[in-house]
């Protein structure tokens, strides 16, 4: 049995001066591929529809309006060639919005394993997802739409941006199947009940689209290896947090929870860190994920696994360091993953979104981090049967962490302390 928690506590003082969801990746070597061949007679009219189990999305009832920005595009033999699209702020639903959805909608027949696919506006990525994989049925299309809230991002969409849509799929007389997909964006009006959605003030991506869409995430392939950029701060910057994605896969590290006996010396355990200008700054426990092709496909007809969908990202609170941030310099920020083994072929996507706040009455905050204790690693153990009748062990991780930072605004000092105990026991 495995317990997993993570508990993250985060307290500010302020001093004064004064899924609507109708129905819902690497190499070809990555999963296991559905295996029913096409049909050699007429192709039937069969549609299998997926769901999900999570809780619908709840929309207001206020005027909506829906932009189409990717319609029907086929991804065949799609790797490095993305869907672009554009996404206007609808002139009949402005800004403010109490709800913003995005509605990812595809289909798939034939053979073809499941692949991972993004959504970036800007090079910003709103969504994340893997993908159903065929069904049972000769001639048969597979189905989904899964619909995410995403009203954070609204700074985003106040203006026109580009839309990538990247889905890395390989076509030939072996992998016959083609994935038919659709993206939308809904935005739902303010009105009585409905307020305005919260959101930050400012988006900041941590990406790599340079390689024109070849997935938009960086790849980490070696033990220690972090993905670094250089970001500046607005100078009036009074809260901070980040969006941390990470997914592992390979041979090994697609399986990392399951610590597999062939992939060498590791633990069943994995964390995605954040570090800014070389300190430590955040860490969240990275959360298994089975894909549609893992362990069975047809384990996964017609509801697929918790987060297969929704590869959502991991919260931190980085407010501590935010006096730190707002001198108008560059600031490294640096992510990794903790306990991955590498394999051969293995390799780990990481990336985030850095959600920021501003002080509107300044042009200008002040502060500083107190206080900082951050291991740089958690405290594993792992004891094997002492009786020696079993090839089994007993392993348990704690990790705990604490910052606290305080920010010189116009409504006076405002200090933060962030707590996060991780822990996982096997």
């Amino acid at each position: 049995m495995r317990i997993r928690s993570a508990a993250v506590i985060a307290c500010v003082v302020v001093v004064g001066v004064a899924q609507m969801v109708t129905a819902s990746a690497a190499s070809p070597s990555r999963h296991t591929e559905s295996t029913m061949q096409p049909s050699t007679t007429q192709p039937s009219a069969t549609q299998f529809t997926q769901v999900t189990a999570d809780p619908p999305i709840a929309p207001p009832a206020t005027t909506s309006c829906t932009e189409h920005v990717v319609v029907n595009h086929m991804f065949q033999s799609s790797y490095y060639q993305p869907a672009f699209g554009t996404l206007t702020p609808p002139a009949d639903c402005p800004a403010p919005w109490s709800l913003v959805v995005v509605s990812f909608t595809a289909s798939v027949g034939g053979v073809q394993f499941d692949r991972l696919a993004d959504v970036y506006v800007g090079d910003t990525n709103v969504f994340s997802t893997s993908t159903s994989e065929p069904c049972c049925t000769p001639g048969a299309t597979v189905n989904w739409t899964w619909q995410k809230d995403v009203s954070e991002y609204s700074p985003l969409f106040t203006q026109s941006q580009t839309v990538t849509v990247i889905l890395n799929n390989v076509n030939d007389s072996t992998y016959t199947g083609v994935y038919d997909v659709s993206v939308d964006f809904t935005f739902y009006e303010t009105g009585t009940g409905a307020p305005e959605a919260a959101h930050p003030d400012q988006i900041v991506p941590v990406t790599d689209l340079s390689n024109s869409g070849g997935d938009g995430f960086y790849t980490l392939t070696s033990g220690g290896q972090v993905a670094s950029q250089a970001v500046t701060f607005p100078r009036n910057l009074r809260r901070l947090s980040a969006e941390l994605f990470a997914q592992g896969h390979g041979p090994c590290e697609e399986f990392w929870w399951a610590d597999p006996a062939q992939c060498g010396v590791s633990t069943p355990y994995r964390e995605v860190t954040i570090a800014i200008d070389g300190s430590l700054a955040g860490a969240a426990p990275v959360y298994p994920v089975v894909f549609t092709g893992g362990d069975g496909p047809g384990l996964w007809e017609p509801i697929p696994s918790p987060r297969a969908w929704n590869l959502r990202p991991y919260v931190v609170d980085l407010t501590p360091f935010a006096g730190l941030l707002t001198d108008g310099a560059p600031h490294t920020i640096a992510i990794g993953v903790i306990d991955a083994a590498y394999a051969s072929g293995d390799y780990w996507l990481v990336g985030a979104n850095l959600l920021a706040w501003v002080d509107q009455g300044s042009t200008q905050t002040t502060g500083g981090l107190d206080s900082s204790s951050a291991p740089a690693a958690p405290t594993e153990s792992a004891v094997s049967d002492p009786s020696g009748n079993s090839a089994g062990e007993t392993f348990s991780a704690q990790h705990a962490l604490s910052w606290s930072g305080h920010v010189q605004t116009s409504a006076g000092t405002e200090s933060t302390s962030v707590q996060e105990s991780l822990s996982d026991s096997t």
